[in-house]
C-alpha cells in the first residue's frame, strides 16, 4: 500500500512540462540540458529582458540540472511552474 506522501510526490518522478522564467538572456547553446526547451524573450519593466523556457522535462533530477545550469550563468529565477 502506498502512503499518502508517496502518491502526492509521485508526479516529481515523472515527465512533465515546466515553464521557467529567469531575468536575463538565455542562449540556447549554453548547455545540452536546455536545448530541448523553447525559449521566448520578453521585456519586463522591473527586470529588463526575461527569458521564458518551456518544455518537457524528464523528471525532477533533470529539472534540477536545468536550474543549476541557469544558476551557473548567474540568472535570477523569477518563476517556476509545472504545466499539467
Amino acid at each position: 500500500m502506498k502512503s499518502k506522501n508517496s502518491e502526492e510526490y509521485s508526479i516529481f518522478s515523472k515527465s512533465a512540462t515546466y515553464q521557467i522564467r529567469v531575468a536575463g538572456d538565455v542562449k540556447i547553446d549554453w548547455a545540452d540540458n536546455i536545448r530541448d526547451l523553447q525559449i521566448i524573450k520578453e521585456e519586463d519593466s522591473d527586470f529588463g529582458t526575461v527569458s521564458v523556457l518551456t518544455g518537457q522535462v524528464e523528471d525532477q533530477v533533470a529539472l534540477l540540472g536545468i536550474l543549476s545550469t541557469l544558476c551557473d550563468y548567474h540568472l535570477v529565477l523569477l518563476n517556476l511552474r509545472i504545466l499539467l
